[in-house]
């Protein structure tokens, strides 16, 4: 069965209770907490995308604004006309703010198509025989944390670890090296929550780690956590 969808203007608590009425009706999933659960996350599953899509359009009216002021000053300076120091730094600064946005955006769609790395395992059979098997380094879950974090750091040079002067291979297997280094801590789900190092990380990387454990029913809603306490 489909599961329910909120409406336009529904609140959070009139959803849930219709989702986990629904679900009773059918006798989906095996007792009332678990539905509570899958309502709760099917309805942060519709706000964040539709969050997105807000976002993606503010963005994009954002970006046709520049661009639309950028050529109004371009054509209203003359080629030998003296700019103050100010304006240049406003002008300098803004371009760097532009090309590293679209230098992620390079990257993050890059990496989306970025096969989850493989490794080798060896282990003994029954037989005592050494076995070599070939398998994807990281869990489903995992491949978006890994992927976003490889994205970041490939377009900064300095978010994670030192890039500049590297190639693009180089800088793969640097910005690997590194994700292997803070992986435990991007991994850490004791607490059903972001901790509090994991909330020091890039709000896009904060993201994927709550998909992660959403994923995998280690993450913790709001309510929950209060009807715990």
């Amino acid at each position: 069965m489909p599961l329910p969808t909120p409406n336009n203007k529904e609140s959070k608590n009139d959803f849930v209770s219709r989702c986990v009425s629904a679900l009773s009706d059918k006798d989906e999933f095996k007792d009332s907490k678990q539905r509570v659960a899958v309502c709760y996350a099917q309805y942060d599953k519709a706000m964040e995308s539709k969050a997105e899509e807000q976002e993606g359009r503010m963005v994009k009216s954002a970006l046709y604004s520049i661009a639309t002021k950028a050529q109004e000053l371009h054509d209203m300076l003359g080629d030998d006309q003296d700019i103050e120091a100010w304006v240049q730094d406003k002008i300098s600064v803004s371009d760097h703010s532009i090309a590293a946005a679209l230098d992620y955006y390079k990257h993050e769609k890059a990496m989306s198509n970025m096969d989850n790395p493989l490794e080798a395992k060896a282990s003994l059979n029954e037989s005592g025989e050494m076995e070599v098997t070939i398998a994807k380094k990281y869990s489903e879950a995992e491949a978006g944390v890994y992927k976003s974090y490889m994205s970041m750091c490939a377009s900064d040079d300095k978010m994670f670890t030192d890039t500049a002067s590297m190639d693009d291979k180089e800088t793969y297997a640097a910005c690997s090296l590194s994700y292997d280094k803070m992986r435990a801590m991007m991994m850490d789900d004791s607490e059903g929550q972001l901790t509090e190092k994991q909330k020091k990380l890039p709000p896009a990387l904060q993201k994927k780690i709550i998909e992660k454990m959403k994923k995998e029913g280690k993450y913790k809603e709001e309510e929950e956590k209060q009807e715990e306490e």
